[in-house]
C-alpha cells in the first residue's frame, strides 16, 4: 500500500513537470532544431534555448540553479553528438573514421580547455561555474551542428 501510495506520488509529480508551462530541455532543443530545418533558418539560435529560460526564469537564481540549467542543455545536446557519433562511424571507411575519431579526440580536449579557462580568468570566482557550464553547451551544441553536415551526407559519399 505505501509502494502504491509512493508511485502514484512520484506518477503526479513527473506528469506536473511534464505538463508545465516550459517545456524540458530535450524538448524545447528538438522543437527549435525541427523549427530552424523547416523555416530554413541558422540552427545555432537553438544554442540556449532551453537555459536561457530556465536561468530567466530563476527557481533557483543560486550559482548552482544556474549551472544545472546549462548543464540540462548541455546533456541533450552531448546526446545528439554521440548520436551522431555514432551514425558517421557506423557510415564511413575506415579510414575516415580514424580521423574522425582523433578529430572527436582533439575536440573534446579542446572543449575542456577552452571552458576550464573561465576558472582561470574568474579566478575560481562563482562567476566560473556558470560561464564554463554556458560554455560546455555552446562548444558541445556548435559541435553538433559541425557534424550534423557530414552525418546529412553519410550513405551518398561515393568515395
Amino acid at each position: 500500500m505505501r509502494r502504491s501510495g509512493f508511485s502514484l506520488l512520484l506518477f503526479v509529480l513527473l506528469a506536473t513537470s511534464a505538463s508545465g508551462a516550459e517545456p524540458s530541455a530535450e524538448v524545447a532543443v528538438a522543437r527549435c532544431l525541427t523549427a530552424a530545418e523547416k523555416d530554413g533558418t541558422d540552427p545555432h539560435r537553438c544554442t540556449f534555448i532551453y537555459a536561457d529560460a530556465c536561468v530567466d526564469r530563476a527557481e533557483d537564481p543560486s550559482t548552482v540553479g544556474q549551472v544545472a540549467c546549462y548543464e540540462r542543455e548541455a546533456a541533450v545536446w552531448d546526446a545528439k553528438l554521440n548520436e551522431l557519433y555514432r551514425k558517421l562511424m557506423a557510415g564511413m571507411s575506415a579510414e575516415k573514421t580514424t580521423r574522425l575519431r582523433e578529430s572527436e579526440r582533439s575536440w573534446i580536449e579542446a572543449r575542456k580547455q577552452t571552458c576550464s579557462f573561465y576558472s582561470v580568468f574568474y579566478e575560481g570566482g562563482t562567476m566560473a561555474l556558470p560561464m564554463a557550464a554556458a560554455c560546455n553547451t555552446r562548444q558541445t551544441s556548435e559541435r553538433v551542428l559541425f557534424l550534423k553536415g557530414f552525418a546529412d551526407e553519410v550513405g551518398q559519399d561515393p568515395h
